[in-house]
């Protein structure tokens, strides 16, 4: 019996033709943020560069994204911009910010990271 996996999300494969930071921006499309979330988590740390840069980005979904990827892939030296990023004016921005800063379950439970890739 094949091991259950968790179904990739609408777009995948569409993010899989674009740059890390392309995926970035999708994080600011409705429709596409899931799969550019999801991407950019099995990207793993390659991605922290074009995250790191999406914390500066006019769209607060995209910030939102950036702060969500970093609860799970930690980054010291960004924790800076996460705190200006807590009077941040969008609710769902400062949120995740305080989140991604607090939250330690999330970033020592990394089972997640260990399933197989959806076929």
């Amino acid at each position: 019996m094949q091991r259950p996996t968790a179904p990739r999300p609408f777009g995948a494969e569409h993010m899989a033709t674009k740059s890390l930071d392309e995926v970035v921006s999708d994080l600011g499309v409705e429709h596409r943020s899931r799969a550019a979330l999801w991407t950019l988590v099995a990207a793993g740390p390659a991605a922290r560069p074009a995250v790191r840069r999406g914390l500066h980005d006019p769209v607060p979904a995209v910030r939102r994204g950036c702060c969500e990827y970093l609860d799970l892939y930690w980054d010291d030296d960004v924790a800076a911009h996460l705190v200006s990023l807590l009077s941040d004016p969008d609710p769902g921005v400062s949120w995740m910010a305080g989140h991604a800063l607090s939250c330690e379950r999330c970033k020592q439970d990394d089972s997640w990271a260990k399933r197989p890739p959806a076929q």
